[in-house]
């Protein structure tokens, strides 16, 4: 196999789908996650609540429907299994580059990058693939 050029840098977080981000944040305290922050953001742009917590070097956001009775993209994933993996967000020192490279290799992006209020005003975007699901590119 060639060597790719890319531009991700680590693992940002796991982005967990959940019904309710108080019920799941006291859930994941019971495996030592604490909170990154002290209120739910709400992504309006993206149409979700997000929470971020850690345990050590793990982080996951929490993300759950933006309003009750509004559509939202993880929607489909608590309505078959609530606590399920959405995504994985990943850091690139090339956003734009990153992007590109993914496109051109048949990943689908599912809207344009927005910044992220969860990830610090961070431009962020999301893509689809059929083999690895939904990625999260977050700009360092």
């Amino acid at each position: 196999m060639e060597e790719l050029l890319t531009y991700v840098t680590g693992v940002a977080h796991i982005g967990i789908a959940v019904p309710s981000i108080e019920e799941a944040r006291d859930l994941y305290a019971l495996l030592g996650f604490t909170p990154m922050q002290t209120e739910i953001t709400y992504e309006q742009t993206h149409g979700v609540q997000a929470f971020m917590m850690r345990n050590g070097d793990m982080v996951i956001e929490l993300l759950a429907p933006l309003e009750a009775g509004k559509e939202s993209p993880v929607d489909s994933y608590i309505a078959t299994k609530p606590y399920k993996m959405y995504h994985v967000g990943y850091y690139t020192s090339d956003f734009d580059a990153q992007v590109a490279l993914l496109k051109k290799n048949k990943f689908i992006m599912t809207a344009e990058p927005k910044p992220s209020a969860a990830q610090g005003g961070r431009r962020t975007v999301f893509l689809a693939s059929r083999r690895l699901g939904v990625v999260e590119l977050v700009e360092a």
